[in-house]
């Protein structure tokens, strides 16, 4: 991205941490998801499945535990690591910027072996990737309110890891790779 590109993504992201300073909104305001991350693959598939169903990208409502701590997010304009980052950014631009939207889902898969066969990727597995395409139609909250639409895709890396909590083992994303097809 250029120069002139992250300036405005910083601004963007600057704005949003404003708004919910002067609004007040906070983390109870959201459902944030299970407690305790995914103990096995195909729980991390449904539940990840489940945040794309709540529309978790505009609504902020996001299953924080499915993300490790320090998770790369990364899309055309800027990239960082940090779950709380993440999830911030995502609360706020659900605030008050987009006044209606419209997701189609097109695509959700994880790797071609994954099904729902109670694998759980067991000690030792390899990290699997999960890609979702969407057709994402929404307004914003502006005076002349504009319509803006595109197919948003993301893919998650995911592995499993060792809980920091009991030391078993639980499947995170370490990766949010979102690619944009703008319209």
């Amino acid at each position: 991205a250029s120069p002139w590109d992250r300036a405005v993504w910083s601004a963007a992201e600057a704005l949003g941490s404003l708004r919910a300073a002067v609004t007040g909104s906070g983390d109870e305001d959201f459902d944030s998801g299970d407690a305790e991350p995914a103990r096995t693959w195909d729980e991390l598939l449904q539940r990840l499945r489940a945040d794309y169903d709540r529309d978790y990208f505009l609504t902020g409502d996001v299953d924080v535990q499915l993300y490790s701590e320090d998770c790369e997010f990364s899309d055309p304009f800027a990239g960082f690591r940090g779950r709380e980052r993440f999830v911030r950014n995502l609360r706020n631009l659900a605030g008050g910027f987009i006044s209606a939207y419209r997701v189609t889902m097109l695509d959700f898969a994880g790797p071609p072996d994954s099904s729902p066969s109670g694998d759980s990727g067991g000690a030792g597995a390899a990290a699997r990737a999960v890609r979702s395409r969407l057709r994402v139609v929404l307004e914003l909250a502006l005076p002349w309110r504009p319509v803006l639409g595109w197919v948003w895709g993301v893919t998650h890396e995911c592995e499993a890891q060792r809980d920091e909590g009991g030391g078993s083992e639980v499947w995170r994303c370490v990766a949010h790779r979102e690619a944009w097809g703008i319209d």
